[in-house]
């Protein structure tokens, strides 16, 4: 019988976190529907804290690869054939 309460109380506690995640995900934008996929296709799996922290990590990405500057243009400077 403990066991089996064991068993209701961990998923309960999971279904808590999932449809705390399922909340999160409804808030993100439209840049986030792959990422949205991706997480809710395997949403018993995770987390809410672990969703968050992928979450910073996707924003990070869209960050880095949105933004309009090439650090190889910029960083360094040509200097070959300067006398």
């Amino acid at each position: 019988m403990c066991k089996i309460l064991g068993v209701i109380s961990s998923t309960g506690h999971l279904m808590q976190e999932s449809i705390s995640i399922y909340a999160l995900l409804r808030g993100l934008g439209p840049a986030y529907s792959t990422f949205n996929v991706g997480i809710t296709s395997n949403l018993h799996h995770f987390y809410f804290e672990d969703v968050v922290a992928q979450i910073n990590s996707h924003d990070e990405l869209l960050t880095f690869t949105s933004s309009s500057r090439d650090p190889l243009a910029t960083d360094f400077l040509p200097i070959a054939n300067q006398a």
